[in-house]
C-alpha cells in the first residue's frame, strides 16, 4: 500500500487526524545526531535511531494542539519555563520549521510494534488508557488528547447568523498534496491555480421554487467556510460583515442571480460559486497577514458547484472559466495548464504572488483534474501545495 493511501486510511480526506502511519527513514543531510521520518509527502525530523524504516508510530499535523503529558514523553516540554517548546503562547502548537536547513512538518510518535495473525500494530502509550493497540490508518488523536488549533474568529468574519441550513450550505476543504500524493497520474491533464491567502466567501442561489424572504432577492445567501461547514447562512445586510460586505462591493449577488439563477432553476438545485475574499476590509484592517493590494478588498473566484451538501457536481475548470467570464466575475489566477508531474507543482508552489507588483511571497496553488476527473479511493482530484515561505512565516494568520 502506498504511503499516501496508509496516511488516508480510515479518514475523509482533509478531515484533521493524527494518524498511525508507516514511516520511511533517510539520512539528514546536514546533520548526524537527526534523521528524516517521511509520511506520504510529508517529513518531519526525528532523532537518530529513533526509528527505523516501516515502523508503525502516530503522525501529528501541523496546527495540533499537543498535551502537556505528551509533550513530556517527546522530550517537549519547558519545565523551567511551564510550557512547550513549539509554537503559540504555550507552547503547544505543531508549527512548521526548519531544522539544520531541512523543512519538518509535523511531530511522530512512536511505541511498541507488535505482529498478531500476521497484522502489524502499534502499542501506544496513552495517558489516561495505559497502552492500547492501534492498527494501520486509526486516528489516535482522541486517545492522545490532540486537538486541532482553532483560532479566534474576528467579529466581521463571524458575523449575525441569518438562518441554519445544511442544505443551503457547503462544507468545503482540499487536501495538502503531501497527504495524497498519488491523487494525480504523471501526464494526467491538470490545472494549476495560485491559491490566494483569504477567506472563503460561498454565495449561494436557491432554485425560485426554494425562495426565501430573508435571502437578498429572495434567491441568493451568503456565509464563510467555518460558518458553512456548521450549516450557517450570514446576513447580508449585517453593516460589519465581510462576506456581504464583499459580495456587495463585486456585484456578486446580481450577478449570480442572472447568470446561476436559471441554472438553478432548470435543475431544482441550489448553486455555489466559491471564492476567497482577501486584502483589506472596508475598514481598511487586513483580512489576513498577507494583505496583497493595499487599501484593497479583492475578490477571486475559484470554484463552481451544483447540488446541496455532499450530493454536488463541480464544472469542469473550462465550465467554471465560461461561467465567470460571462458574468464578469474574477478568477484565480492560472499558472499552468498541461501534463501533470512532481517537478511542475514544485516549480509552481513557491515564489511571489501574480496579485501584485509588490513583492510578496506565494501562499501555494491549487490542483486539480482540467476534465474534473475522480480517483477510486479519494474521490474529486483537486488538491493544495503549500509553499516553504508560507509555511515558515513569523506572526500567520489563519481566519475562516
Amino acid at each position: 500500500m502506498a504511503a499516501g493511501k496508509d496516511y488516508l486510511k480510515g479518514a475523509h480526506m482533509a478531515d484533521f487526524v493524527c494518524p498511525v502511519v508507516r514511516i520511511s527513514i533517510e539520512e539528514h543531510p546536514n546533520a548526524d545526531a537527526i534523521e528524516i521520518a517521511r509520511v506520504g509527502g510529508f517529513q518531519s525530523i526525528v532523532k537518530k535511531d529513533e526509528f527505523e524504516s516501516g515502523a508503525l508510530a502516530v503522525y501529528i499535523p501541523e496546527q495540533a494542539v499537543v498535551p502537556q503529558w505528551l509533550l513530556e514523553e517527546l522530550g517537549l516540554w519547558r519545565e523551567d519555563r511551564e510550557m512547550g517548546g513549539l509554537a503559540g503562547s504555550k507552547g503547544d502548537r505543531v508549527k512548521a520549521i526548519k531544522l539544520r536547513g531541512v523543512l519538518s512538518q509535523g511531530l511522530v510518535y512512536g511505541g511498541l510494534n507488535a505482529s498478531t495473525d500476521g497484522r502489524q500494530f502499534l502499542m501506544l502509550a496513552t495517558e489516561s488508557s495505559g497502552i492500547v493497540p492501534l492498527a494501520l490508518g486509526d486516528d489516535a488523536s482522541e486517545l492522545l488528547g490532540i486537538k486541532k488549533y482553532e483560532p479566534p474568529i474576528p467579529d466581521n468574519m463571524r458575523g449575525q447568523v441569518l438562518e441554519a441550513s445544511l442544505a443551503a450550505t457547503l462544507k468545503y476543504e482540499i487536501d495538502d498534496i503531501k497527504r495524497v500524493p498519488d491523487l494525480f497520474e504523471d501526464g494526467e491533464e491538470v490545472v494549476i491555480t495560485e491559491k490566494i491567502h483569504g477567506t472563503l466567501l460561498q454565495v449561494i442561489c436557491v432554485p425560485g421554487r426554494k425562495s426565501n424572504d430573508r435571502f437578498w432577492n429572495g434567491r441568493v445567501a451568503v456565509s464563510s467556510k467555518g460558518m458553512a461547514a456548521q450549516g450557517y447562512l450570514l446576513d447580508h445586510n449585517d453593516p460589519k460583515n465581510l462576506y456581504g460586505q464583499a459580495s456587495f462591493r463585486h456585484g456578486l449577488f446580481e450577478k449570480i442571480l442572472e447568470h446561476a439563477g436559471p441554472l438553478a432553476d432548470t435543475v431544482g438545485k441550489t448553486v455555489f460559486l466559491l471564492g476567497e475574499v482577501y486584502g483589506r476590509t472596508a475598514s481598511g484592517s487586513s483580512i489576513q497577514d498577507l494583505t496583497y493590494d493595499d487599501g484593497e478588498m479583492g475578490f477571486r473566484a475559484f470554484d463552481f458547484s451544483v447540488g446541496s451538501r455532499g450530493q454536488g457536481v463541480f464544472f469542469a475548470f473550462k465550465d467554471f472559466c465560461r461561467f465567470c467570464d460571462d458574468a464578469g466575475i474574477p478568477r484565480v489566477p492560472v499558472l499552468y495548464v498541461g501534463p501533470y508531474s512532481k517537478e511542475v507543482v514544485r516549480q509552481h508552489t513557491d515564489g511571489n504572488t501574480t496579485l501584485t507588483e509588490r513583492k510578496q511571497i506565494r501562499e501555494g496553488v491549487v490542483i486539480r483534474s482540467a476534465n474534473e476527473e475522480t480517483h477510486a479511493e479519494y474521490g474529486r482530484k483537486i488538491a493544495k501545495s503549500i509553499s516553504e515561505a508560507y509555511l515558515l512565516r513569523k506572526g500567520g494568520t489563519e481566519y475562516n
